[in-house]
C-alpha cells in the first residue's frame, strides 16, 4: 500500500507504556492496570489496550498514503489521506473491546484458545474522522445503499501487517454495507484517537514564525498561509476576549508571553482550559532550560525545543 509498510519483524515497535501488562510480546498484546479504566471516562491513548496480530505497519510517507478501494464495484479507487481530511470530520465517543476480554477467568471453568486477557481488555475514546458513507461516495457507491450494480453486499477491511495466525496472509472483517452507507451510522473511517494538537506556533508580534510544528501534513504552502491566518487572528484580538478562537473548522488557543504568542490548533470540542495549561507548562519548561527564556533563545535554540 501506497506511504505505508508493514513490516516482516518486530524490530521497529514503537514504545510502551511501563504499567500495561504484557500477555505476549510478538505480536504485542497487553492491557492496562484495572485501576486505570476508572480513573478516567475516556481511556488515556498509552493507556488503552493493545490488541495486534502483527509487526506494527509503519507509516513512511503520509502524503502518498491512501485506501484502496476495490471489489464488487463500479469505480475502484485509491483515495488519498489528503481526500479523507477534506470531508467532514466526526466525533465519536465508543467503548471497544477484545472478544477474549476476561478469557482467563472464563479458562478457570473451561479452557479458551487464545491471548490470555484478564478484565482491562476494554476502553472507551473519542475517535475522529471521516464518516465511512462520506468515503464510499467518492467511488460513486450512494447513501443507504444495500448492494452494489455488481452484487456487493459487505464492506471488507483488509490489513496491512501480515499475521502469523492467518498464515502470513492479512487480517480481515466486515460489516454490512447498508450500515456502511448510513450517514445517520457511527461508522468512521477515523484518523485521530482522543483529539490531537495539529499544530504549535510561536510567533512575534511582527509575524515571523519562530517555531512551528506540524501534526498532521499540511503542504508548505498551507503551512505560510496557516502561519499568516493564526498570527492575524491573535494579534489584532482584543484582550478583553477569552483565548481561544474559532479556525477554520478547529480552534486556536494562545496566550502571549512578553513580545511572543504561543498557539495550538486544536479540535474544536476539547477543553480549552487545559490546553492553556498546557502553554503555561511549555513556557515555564522553557524559562527552567534557558533560564528566563527570550526570543532569541528559540531563534538560535529552535533544534532544542522542537
Amino acid at each position: 500500500m501506497p506511504g505505508v509498510t508493514g513490516p516482516s519483524d518486530y524490530s521497529r515497535e514503537p514504545p510502551r507504556h511501563p504499567s500495561l501488562k504484557i500477555n505476549a510480546k510478538e505480536p504485542f498484546n497487553a492491557e492496562p492496570p484495572r485501576s486505570a479504566l476508572g480513573a478516567a471516562y475516556v481511556t488515556p491513548v498509552d493507556l488503552f489496550y493493545k490488541r495486534n496480530h502483527g509487526p506494527i505497519p509503519i507509516v513512511d510517507d503520509i502524503h502518498s498514503y491512501s485506501v484502496s478501494i476495490t471489489g464488487l464495484i463500479e469505480n475502484p479507487k485509491q483515495v488519498f489521506f489528503k481526500d479523507i481530511m477534506a470531508l467532514p470530520k466526526y466525533n465519536v465517543t465508543a467503548t471497544m473491546q477484545c472478544a477474549g476480554n476476561r478469557r482467563t477467568a472464563m479458562s478457570q471453568t473451561r479452557t479458551v484458545k487464545g491471548v490470555g486477557w484478564d478484565v482491562s481488555a476494554i476502553g472507551n475514546a473519542v475517535w475522529g474522522g471521516a464518516k465511512l458513507a462520506d468515503v464510499l461516495e467518492l467511488v460513486g457507491i450512494p447513501k443507504f445503499t444495500g448492494a452494489t450494480k455488481s452484487g456487493g453486499k459487505h464492506v471488507e477491511f483488509v490489513s496491512v501487517d501480515r499475521c502469523k495466525e492467518e498464515n502470513g496472509g492479512p487480517y480481515k472483517a466486515s460489516i454490512p454495507l447498508i450500515q456502511a452507507t448510513s450517514p445517520d451510522a457511527d461508522v468512521l473511517l477515523a484518523y485521530e484517537m482522543n483529539g490531537e494538537i495539529r499544530f504549535i506556533l510561536l510567533q512575534n508580534r511582527q509575524g515571523k514564525t519562530r517555531l512551528a510544528k506540524y501534526y498532521v501534513p499540511l503542504e508548505d504552502s498551507e503551512k505560510h498561509k496557516v502561519e499568516y491566518e493564526v498570527h492575524r487572528l491573535v494579534v489584532n484580538r482584543d484582550p478583553k476576549f477569552t483565548n481561544f478562537v474559532e479556525f477554520r473548522t478547529h480552534k486556536v488557543i494562545y496566550r502571549r508571553y512578553a513580545g511572543l504568542f504561543f498557539s495550538l490548533c486544536v479540535d474544536i470540542t476539547d477543553n480549552e482550559l487545559a490546553y492553556l495549561e498546557c502553554i503555561h507548562l511549555f513556557v515555564e519548561i522553557l524559562d527552567h532550560f534557558f533560564s528566563n527564556v527570550c526570543e532569541l533563545d528559540l531563534v538560535f535554540n529552535f533544534h532544542k525545543v522542537c
